[in-house]
């Protein structure tokens, strides 16, 4: 599964480094509210688990300065790459880049003050084994904040996806199931399992808006996601013209003329090491 899941995110990390300014817009609620929920002060050392081109790694190095510093790691080097871009870009210093494995983290026990884990937690195959490496590598006391997607129908961005489904013969899964802590109460069980304590779980209805039109939008979720990828993939030849037409439609009731103002729900989980 770490092959595939390898694979999967290194033939997109291309797609990732050409959309990431519209995809930093994109997430800048949920990358706002993990910095928030994650409580980094200054001087601080803090790990971006997942951390592709590098957004939420740069809002989390100017948290912890002065004095503090950031690990991000990512579990395809292409990635990396992207986010190096974006980081000299920023003339950011306090961030050490790093290809790693979220279920077998390269750090020592209690080295960081905060882990931020920002809509990434369901993509790894073994998230409770990712949860126990997080609570490995905090200090005691230290911070674990994590971002999953909530429940669905309230999920705006879930429409298009929903939409092809409509449409599609069933596909193989290749990645974990996106939903796998909507449920209330999912991603706080986790916590408890994973020994965290001071566990909270709340539910966040956010902004994730596209900069540009339908069409935009369309082209960027379907390169960046590749499991819009394989929904289309599962629709028949000869109907992919109207599930694309249904999902521009979609789209478009969403477009202000300057932006697609998608909604999306989210649940926070917190816990203490």
């Amino acid at each position: 599964m770490q092959n595939t899941a390898l694979e999967t995110w290194s033939e997109r990390a291309p797609a990732w480094r050409r959309w990431q300014h519209e995809f930093a817009a994109h997430y800048a609620g949920a990358t706002a509210l993990a910095v928030r929920a994650a409580r980094p002060a200054p001087g601080a050392r803090a790990l971006d688990l997942a951390c592709a081109t590098g957004d939420l790694t740069l809002a989390l190095a100017g948290a912890v300065a002065p004095g503090g510093s950031v690990a991000a790691v990512d579990l395809a080097p292409a990635m990396l790459a992207g986010a190096a871009e974006r980081l000299r870009r920023a003339a950011c210093t306090n961030v050490r880049l790093q290809q790693a494995d979220a279920q077998a983290l390269p750090f020592a026990d209690s080295v960081f003050d905060a882990v931020v884990c920002r809509l990434a937690i369901t993509l790894f195959p073994d998230p409770a084994r990712a949860l126990l490496e997080c609570r490995r590598v905090l200090k005691p006391g230290g911070r674990l904040a994590v971002l999953s997607w909530g429940p669905p129908q309230r999920n705006t961005l879930f429409a298009v996806r929903t939409l092809l489904a409509n449409h599609a013969a069933p596909v193989a899964a290749g990645l974990p199931d996106a939903l796998r802590y909507a449920r209330p109460g999912a991603l706080a069980a986790a916590f408890r399992a994973a020994g965290f304590t001071g566990i909270r779980e709340s539910e966040h209805t956010l902004p994730f808006p596209w900069p540009g039109g339908p069409e935009q939008a369309w082209q960027g979720l379907f390169e960046l996601q590749p499991d819009v990828q394989r929904l289309f993939a599962g629709v028949a030849p000869a109907q992919r013209a109207a599930a694309q037409s249904r999902v521009l439609q979609s789209i478009a009731s969403q477009y202000d003329g300057r932006q697609v103002n998608f909604t999306g729900v989210v649940m926070l989980g917190t816990g203490e090491a």
